[in-house]
């Protein structure tokens, strides 16, 4: 696989990573990692590039993505991951999806009676799920892919840390991000305490794939002090670097040393631009 395209350099140990625990799903020896950093850094990319492997590589790949506006809504990811593989499912596919113990989480799926809210029943809930989860790798390996672990809802974090215990011998992996917070939610404190979980650390870009970013957007003449420019205004930061070569692109800024002090100028503008696009 190749680590050289935009956005993923300086990514190989990462993408090891990715890759273990995909092939150790092929092999039913299930991983669940996290892709941990701050916002701009390339977790989202090293996720959407775990996502295409995991499908190149015959996995059944369901996908969520957590917000921060639906923290509340119970089982929220669980619902994203799981809701259109039951919905869409012909009725015998959907029986044995649901058989047995997973017909317990049946009732998140409108196919069972509501529940009753004890402590006891959630615990019979969360292992009706670990059970849909393992009927669905049942024909192929299953990756699941979360981002933006960190405003997940907690009945889905308490299900995701019931299945970080019990992936040994499943063909399942979970792939997801995280940007670390100041109020992590304990049972997200919980499951990345997990001994069993690989969690990986991307660094910003070193000064070298900033370079080589430069010339593939605005030129192979590009100058070394240009590059180095673009480097210090955004410290190597994936996300921030991409905004402000677009930008120099746009106004069409020549990659040589006299343009170094339109990077200065233009470098907060940049931002500005991520960050409202976010907002």
């Amino acid at each position: 696989w190749r680590d050289e395209q935009p956005g993923l350099l300086e990514r190989g140990e990462e993408l090891a990573d990715v890759d273990a625990a995909i092939e150790g799903a092929r092999s039913g020896a299930g991983k669940l990692v996290v892709v941990e950093g701050p916002a701009g850094i390339g977790k989202t990319s090293l996720l959407a590039e775990g996502r295409a492997r995991a499908t190149a590589c015959g996995l059944t790949v369901l996908s969520a993505r957590a917000s921060e506006l639906e923290a509340a809504f119970s089982f929220g990811i669980v619902r994203q991951l799981f809701e259109v593989a039951v919905a869409t499912a012909v009725d015998e596919e959907r029986s044995r999806l649901l058989g047995g113990p997973a017909a317990q989480a049946a009732r998140l799926f409108g196919a069972g009676p509501s529940d009753g809210g004890s402590q006891e029943d959630v615990y019979v809930l969360l292992h009706g799920l670990y059970w849909l989860t393992v009927n669905l790798a049942e024909s192929r390996p299953l990756a699941l892919a979360i981002d933006d672990l960190q405003w997940t809802d907690p009945p889905s974090l308490r299900w995701l840390a019931y299945m970080a215990r019990r992936l040994e011998g499943v063909p399942v992996c979970v792939l997801a991000t995280l940007r670390p917070l100041d109020d992590e939610h304990p049972l997200l404190a919980e499951l990345l305490a997990d001994p069993a979980i690989a969690i990986v650390r991307p660094n910003a870009l070193g000064a070298p794939s900033v370079a080589e970013l430069v010339q593939q957007e605005l030129g192979a003449d590009a100058e070394e002090v240009f590059s180095t420019a673009c480097h210090h205004a955004t410290g190597g930061n994936p996300l921030l670097l991409r905004e402000l070569l677009r930008t120099l692109a746009a106004d069409d800024v020549s990659p040589v040393a006299s343009s170094v002090p339109v990077v200065d100028r233009l470098a907060p503008d940049a931002v500005t631009r991520s960050v409202r696009l976010r907002l």
